[in-house]
């Protein structure tokens, strides 16, 4: 009972309170009659958003810019499309974290002579769902905008960058018996 005597003095003190102000004083005016500062700051011709600025000239011939896939990079070996099939298959068998340390490269995954690596573009590290690499390898083996080879259909040799710094290269010439380090991001 004493802390229902207290709620309701709150209550009736914000009554009170609110009571204070003439309702018609409010209703008076409307919030276009408001004046607002920062829409007096905006000029009238503003850009739309980013996407409808033009690019710039550099720009258009950026692949990465245009179309996140590199494909046959620096004279490396292609790699062989069943091995990658397989690492594809098992990343979705495995579902779990892969991990590379800021502008670094892992090998993740090798079978045959194929190799699978994820880099770490940015300035931090990366851990990333198999799920999540396995959809992205899938771009590579794509037909049309793949980097599968022009003269032999059973061989893919490329790199898939993402938006959140990190991307997948996919090579041959791999020796998937021993294990690498960590290597220096390479473009």
């Amino acid at each position: 009972m004493k802390y229902s005597n207290f709620f309701t003095s709150l209550l009736c003190a914000a009554g009170a309170v609110a009571g204070a102000v003439p309702y018609d004083a409010l209703a008076k005016h409307s919030l276009s009659s408001v004046h607002d500062p920062v829409s007096s700051l905006t000029p009238p011709d503003k850009p739309g958003p980013p996407s409808s600025l033009p690019r710039s000239p550099r720009s258009k011939n950026d692949r990465r810019d245009t179309y996140p896939i590199n494909c046959h990079l620096h004279d490396w070996p292609s790699a062989s499309v069943e091995s990658i099939k397989e690492a594809y298959s098992w990343f979705y068998q495995l579902w779990a974290p892969f991990e590379a340390d800021a502008q670094q490269c892992r090998r993740i995954a090798c079978f045959g002579t194929s190799g699978v690596w994820m880099c770490a573009d940015s300035l931090g590290y990366q851990n990333i769902n198999s799920v999540t690499i396995a959809d992205q390898m899938n771009n590579l083996l794509d037909g049309d905008h793949g980097c599968l080879d022009a003269g032999n259909k059973n061989m893919v040799q490329g790199q898939i960058f993402t938006s959140e710094a990190w991307n997948i290269l996919v090579r041959g010439g791999e020796d998937c018996s021993i294990d690498v380090p960590e290597k220096p991001i390479f473009y």
